[in-house]
């Protein structure tokens, strides 16, 4: 589909993913505690392309590298927030955990406004 594609960027510092952070409640994280995020973000890139195809991109930014460069306003307000942190052109929207159907909808609604 031609037209407007949106970037979503899953910001993380490459450190063991802890999913039991203590502040979550009944929080249930998606993906498989053996992987890493990356792992798991790779995941929720099929997931979104199979959902939405090249309406969407997803990457993973490991902020402990040079590619921050390329995220300046973000690179600013990363050590206020939670990670991982979910942005979605270039606009934070969810932070502290990775829900997947969370960013699903959160991208369905993003997407439904950008038409």
């Amino acid at each position: 589909m031609a037209g407007i594609k949106s970037i979503v960027c899953i910001f993380d510092d490459n450190e063991p993913i802890d999913f039991c952070g203590g502040c979550r409640g009944g929080w249930k994280p998606f993906g498989d505690p053996s992987k890493t995020l990356q792992e798991n973000v790779a995941e929720l890139a099929v997931k979104l392309h199979d959902l939405f195809g090249d309406r969407v991109e997803c990457r993973y930014i490991d902020i402990t590298t040079s590619a921050m460069k390329n995220y300046p306003e973000i690179e600013k307000t990363i050590h206020q927030v939670f990670l991982p942190m979910t942005v979605i052109d270039g606009v934070p929207r969810l932070h502290g955990y990775l829900d997947q159907e969370l960013i699903i909808n959160t991208v369905r609604e993003h997407l439904s406004k950008v038409k």
